[in-house]
């Protein structure tokens, strides 16, 4: 068995994050998927969790699906991912309604025209989900002939989604079906109950400087010893050594594998992630799927997800005394209306609800277009 679809299927056995008893199952258009598929948890990025997920929801609604998987960790480099990639698309598509490309930038520019190309002339419905929270600042620095391909890429393709409404705005005049689709989450059904603050922070997220980790740490050393800081993640820049935390006042855990994520978060009250460039962080919606609000920075992509003294506290990025000071503006009585607000906020990163939505979006266009 294909080790991404063995923990596919490892997945799906945790009730907790399955859907009981949905009801009602529309006929949604049969589709196929070019994305990346998890194949190693302890490299299970931000992408790859957001496909399995949409994976596992199209399996919820009863969707058809085949998968082209294009996760350049299980191939020898780019062209052979590329080459593999487009075999297997060109194998398959034929079988499907719908073609769906969750891509990368390299992705996009190469995959997309022909993806677009082939499944218009073979009258298939076609969506682009452009991954990143950035991607319009990527396009910029493209050379002409790159943004043209992305640029007949979105214009042909039936529906494009991006990830913050930013970018939506940025992209909506080559495609009027272009729509915001956030990171998602399985919804863990948990029942909200109220709990008392204790100044237990976590971070959770990839170890490097552009998370906002020097800030941090240098924060951490104006706190006192009630302030608990645990830091999980991988370490991606080579200062970040064991002897170098052990100079703040935090706590080094290492990295946590996906399906440990959301039971470590239950021991925290909020999540830290004070970044100097960001999308939508993943972790975010996990934190507020159980009530936890956020301490984070006022980059654009995150303040349309968190509001301040709302779901979580926003400072200034590259501010360790903003920063500090945001560690103080908790206290008992705020804590309990921050959280019921992160609770509140999952709603919209519910991945059934998303994945549902985009379905229906694309049985619209075929139906009106014939399909």
């Amino acid at each position: 068995m294909d080790k991404s679809v063995a923990l596919f299927e490892k997945f799906s056995e945790d009730k907790k994050l399955s859907y009981p008893n949905i009801k009602n199952k529309r006929r949604y258009k049969s589709t196929l998927m070019i994305a990346p598929r998890l194949a190693d948890p302890k490299k299970a990025g931000g992408m790859l969790v957001f496909v399995e997920n949409l994976l596992h929801d199209l399996k919820d609604l009863g969707v058809e699906y085949g998968v082209v998987n294009t996760n350049s960790q299980i191939y020898k480099n780019l062209p052979h991912m590329l080459l593999v990639s487009l075999f297997s698309f060109f194998r398959q598509f034929r079988k499907y309604d719908h073609i769906f490309l969750v891509a990368t930038k390299n992705q996009l520019i190469i995959l997309g025209p022909v993806v677009v190309f082939f499944g218009k002339m073979f009258g298939k419905t076609v969506s682009i989900k452009k991954t990143a929270g950035r991607f319009h600042r990527e396009y910029e620095k493209l050379d002409p002939i790159r943004k043209k391909l992305v640029e007949y890429t979105f214009k042909h393709a039936d529906i494009v989604y991006f990830e913050t409404k930013l970018i939506v705005d940025y992209f909506k005049h080559l495609n009027k079906e272009t729509y915001w689709h956030p990171n998602i989450r399985r919804n863990p059904n948990y029942t909200y109950r109220p709990k008392t603050y204790q100044k237990r922070f976590a971070f959770i997220s990839m170890i490097i400087e552009t998370k906002g980790m020097d800030e941090l740490l240098e924060a951490s050393n104006k706190l006192d010893d009630s302030f608990t800081i645990d830091v999980y993640g991988k370490v991606g820049e080579a200062k970040y050594t064991n002897e170098h935390f052990e100079k703040y006042n935090v706590n080094f855990r290492g990295p946590l594998a996906p399906d440990e994520v959301l039971e470590k978060l239950k021991e925290y009250d909020v999540i830290v992630l004070p970044s100097h460039e960001e999308g939508y962080p993943g972790i975010f919606m996990e934190a507020f799927s159980f009530g936890i609000p956020v301490l984070t920075t006022t980059l654009q992509p995150i303040m349309e997800i968190v509001t301040h003294q709302g779901n979580g506290i926003l400072v200034p990025p590259k501010d360790v005394d903003s920063l500090y000071q945001g560690f103080l503006a908790f206290n008992e009585k705020n804590y309990a209306v921050m959280s019921k607000n992160a609770y509140k906020s999952f709603d919209m990163f519910d991945s059934l609800k998303q994945t549902r939505k985009i379905m229906e979006q694309v049985n619209t266009i075929a139906e009106g277009s014939n399909l």
